[in-house]
């Protein structure tokens, strides 16, 4: 599987992270999907990072609400406030670097303090990883 890039990559590379939020999606009680969509903030902007099928998505929004809205436990959407990440918030992004196989569009974001954020999406089953 190959993959694309909807939206324009922004140019946050030699730029210090900001702020880290990550959406979850939660199905009775248990996470369903760990990295539905991640926001990082670069430059006073928030970016949003996030998948579907093969295409990753990358967009920009100076006015991000992060307290989702939910009607019942059965599907609903968590938010994780990661700005303390040691590693990722505070450190310089050195790269991003995409890559697929068949079945998954990988994106890894390294920072300058050691620390890499993967982030793994299984097309076929519309669920993203993430590992730090």
């Amino acid at each position: 599987m190959s993959y694309t890039i909807n939206g324009e990559e922004p140019n946050i590379i030699g730029s210090e992270c900001e702020g880290f939020i990550l959406s979850q999606i939660q199905e009775d009680f248990q996470i369903t999907d760990p990295a539905n969509v991640v926001y990082l903030k670069f430059n006073g902007t928030w970016y949003r990072l996030y998948f579907d099928g093969n295409t990753v998505f990358w967009r920009s929004d100076e006015n991000v609400a992060f307290e989702p809205v939910n009607g019942n436990f059965d599907c609903c959407t968590t938010i994780l406030n990661l700005n303390e990440m040691d590693g990722i918030v505070g450190s310089k992004l050195e790269s991003i670097v995409y890559s697929s196989t068949e079945s998954e569009v990988i994106a890894a974001l390294a920072f300058s303090q050691g620390k890499t954020l993967e982030l793994t999406h299984y097309g076929n089953q519309d669920v993203t990883q993430i590992k730090c």
